[in-house]
């Protein structure tokens, strides 16, 4: 495997982001933090799909059962009205 060398500059923000990320891998270096973010990137990619697929899914069916039970409180309602 080949071994790259290259200069990477950033900005404030993304200087900003880069501390967060050290924070949050534990990482004690730039280039460490860099190399941690590419070896998990894929699959963190893969679960946000997947998490996004499953609020898809969710929130389709928070809509079925809001459409149900709006229907059956409106068939309570005409059957109050009813004397």
């Amino acid at each position: 495997m080949e071994t790259r060398n290259f200069t990477l500059r950033i900005g404030d923000a993304e200087t900003a982001a880069l501390q967060e990320i050290k924070k949050m891998t534990l990482e004690s270096t730039d280039s460490g933090a860099i190399k941690h973010v590419i070896r998990s990137y894929a699959e963190l990619n893969k679960r946000y799909e997947t998490e996004i697929r499953k609020n898809k899914t969710l929130v389709e069916e928070n809509s079925k059962i809001k459409k149900k039970v709006n229907c059956f409180l409106d068939a309570l309602a005409d059957l109050s009205t009813m004397k």
